[in-house]
């Protein structure tokens, strides 16, 4: 799927980009995109040695390449830019197995939004959006009757973002780093 925005913001430029299913082939931009925004949005909140444990953890090409190859369990989807097809925008990742005691449909009728991330570059460019409508999409095309996510309590501009994605709030609970314990909320969105 290739997609064209065109920006309301006369500080942005328009950007095209591609959605495809990830290969294993994308690991390392996965990787490597993930890794920098996790550690440029949340590298404040947390004690260094944890936030560099869990990036070496959860953010290693080999991780995320297991978790690409893991069909069963995941889908990704990634955003290339269309002139630069190196550049990995975003990528959005769903895990059809998770539960948390909050939710109100259960496995396997939902399915979790486990990461949607994108480049702070291309941020209100539409590539979130385009993932969010992307991942949405497939969990209704295979029959699954929710979606849900974790998000901290602190990350407002997510927030928003979910909420105008129609998720709402179901519960909270602990997202533990190393000795690092944070409060995420838990969103579900109704299909």
């Amino acid at each position: 799927m290739t997609v064209e925005t065109v920006s309301s913001s006369p500080a942005f430029d328009a950007i095209s980009f591609t959605i495809s299913v990830a290969k294993p082939s994308d690991a390392a931009d996965v990787a490597a995109l993930g890794g920098s925004v996790f550690f440029e949005s949340f590298a404040w909140s947390m004690p260094a040695q944890d936030m560099d444990n869990y990036l070496k953890s959860s953010y290693s090409s080999d991780a995320i390449r297991a978790e690409i190859q893991d069909t069963i369990t995941y889908r990704f989807y990634v955003a290339r830019d269309s002139n630069d097809p190196g550049r990995l925008l975003g990528f959005v990742q769903l895990n059809r197995f998770s539960d948390e005691p909050c939710l109100k449909i259960k496995p396997p009728n939902t399915i979790e939004l486990q990461r949607i991330y994108t480049e702070l570059k291309a941020h209100g460019r539409g590539v979130g959006t385009a993932l969010m409508k992307t991942a949405l999409d497939y969990a209704i095309e295979q029959g699954y009757k929710a979606m849900w996510l974790g998000v901290w309590e602190h990350n407002l501009k997510a927030q928003k973002f979910y909420q105008r994605n129609h998720f709402e709030k179901v519960g909270d609970h602990d997202f533990k780093m190393g000795s690092c314990v944070q409060t995420d909320w838990i969103l579900e969105r109704h299909f």
